[in-house]
């Protein structure tokens, strides 16, 4: 009897502990892959003219890194590609311009600077000019997103990244 009872026992605490490890797995999976940001704009049809977003409230960067991603309606990231364009589902390729304006109106061009790729797939576009990123001013706020293309999209969702790389 004392031993079916320390067998018991101890497969109850073996499969508590496979528990605790399989939720904590779990948890961790999610948290990585959890979005972050500030979503600034919702089912956005971007065309070849300027759509305007107001920001309310307005975007105080406050971390090391700063970032405008796009989730956009038939993109999927093909990390085996060997370039860097940004392809439609049916191959269109796109280019998006987007440009963030402080409180002052002062123009930061934000340039396509990579893909966030989780259970969903984002393009990231980051401040400063082609391979030479750089920060927002800390010291300022943002108020308003510009966003075309040449070649019309509906943007799912934008939102806005500000955080310390890991």
């Amino acid at each position: 009897m004392k031993l079916r009872k320390s067998v018991i026992v101890s497969l109850s605490v073996v499969f508590a502990i496979l528990f605790f490890f399989a939720f904590g797995y779990v948890s961790f999976i999610t948290y990585i892959n959890w979005p972050n940001g500030r979503t600034i704009a919702k089912n956005l049809k971007v065309t070849q003219e300027w759509s305007e977003v107001n920001i309310d409230p307005p975007l105080t960067p406050a971390q090391r890194v700063q970032e405008i991603n796009l989730r956009i309606d038939n993109f999927k990231d093909d990390p085996t590609a060997r370039d860097f364009k940004i392809k439609l589902s049916d191959g269109t390729i796109i280019e998006p311009e987007v440009e963030l304006y402080d409180e002052n109106g002062t123009k930061f061009v934000m340039h396509h600077s990579g893909f966030v790729t989780k259970w969903y797939d984002d393009i990231v576009f980051s401040p400063g000019h082609s391979n030479q990123f750089t920060d927002l001013p800390a010291n300022r706020t943002f108020t308003k997103l510009r966003i075309r293309s040449d070649v019309p999209f509906t943007c799912d969702q934008i939102y806005w990244r500000d955080y310390n790389p890991k």
